[in-house]
């Protein structure tokens, strides 16, 4: 799980760094909408539950909340 994260941390930050270069971005701004991304995603597999799906979603939403120091 651990190199999945650092996988879409490094995607995610070669995205940012090339959008920056045309156009100002809050940085805060988008790990808030990553947050809440997770927080929805969380909820969705509680609707329809599937354990895996469930366990991985918290602790991506862990990573992020940590990785803006909550």
């Amino acid at each position: 799980m651990l190199k999945r994260i650092a996988q879409l941390d490094a995607v995610n930050e070669a995205f940012l760094t090339a959008y920056e270069a045309s156009a100002p971005v809050s940085r805060k701004r988008v790990a808030l909408w990553e947050v809440l991304y997770h927080c929805h995603a969380l909820l969705r597999c509680w609707i329809k539950p599937r354990k895996e799906d469930r366990s991985a979603m918290v602790y991506m939403l862990e990573a992020r909340l940590r990785a803006i120091g909550l």
